[in-house]
């Protein structure tokens, strides 16, 4: 396995555990901890995030329509 798999596991892990503890949203966690580890652009882990909370969010949204609220 290579360390670099290794490394994204543990800062998912934390992420996951601090997220869920504390009740704030794992990229505030993980977005800098990539940056640190794995040195990679920090604008490709934001562009990332914001794509995976639109695919979240735009579901809640049609249903929050439906429901008329």
């Amino acid at each position: 396995m290579e360390l670099e798999t290794v490394w994204l596991g543990i800062i998912g892990l934390a992420a996951g555990l601090l997220g869920g503890l504390l009740g704030i949203g794992g990229s505030i966690v993980m977005i800098p901890a990539m940056t640190e580890v794995l040195g990679a652009n920090q604008h490709l882990y934001q562009a990332s995030a914001l794509m995976v909370s639109f695919f979240v969010g735009a579901p809640a949204l049609v249903q929050h329509l439906r429901a008329g609220v």
